[in-house]
């Protein structure tokens, strides 16, 4: 891991408690009702799907072998990955907690947020990067 990473990283989590606090704490002040904070969550996690759909994509057809630490090494990535990750544990703890029914029809979206969130983290944490071997021809 490289100190950019760690400092993508850490400012994503940044960026995600920001969106907690001000979807969270604007439902507690009274200035948003119950139905627009799950409408706001909604449409954030149908984003949330869509843009890691689209960078599994390129991920699986530009990134292949030899570009794929170009995309490893970007904000955006790790983002999305650590975005998606927090999304579908508010899920599973919302449904835990029985305030969304399982027969919920937009439990797809909680599915898919789980897939792309362990495809980016594995890709990202689990295959590292090969160092380079430089072979002196004699």
């Amino acid at each position: 891991m490289t100190k950019q990473h760690f400092k993508h990283v850490t400012l994503s989590f940044i960026l995600i408690y920001i969106w907690i606090l001000y979807n969270f704490f604007a439902y507690y002040n009274g200035s948003m009702s119950s139905l627009t904070l799950f409408f706001n969550f909604l449409a954030f996690v149908a984003l949330a799907t869509g843009v890691g759909i689209l960078l599994l994509l390129l991920r699986i057809t530009f990134f292949r072998k030899s570009k794929q630490f170009q995309l490893k090494n970007n904000f955006f990535y790790t983002f999305v990955g650590l975005f998606n990750l927090n999304l579908s544990i508010i899920w599973i703890i919302s449904i835990t907690m029985k305030m969304i029914n399982l027969d919920f029809e937009g439990l797809s979206y909680v599915l898919g947020n789980v897939i792309i969130a362990i495809f980016i983290l594995v890709d990202l944490y689990y295959f590292k990067e090969k160092p380079e071997i430089e072979i002196i021809k004699i």
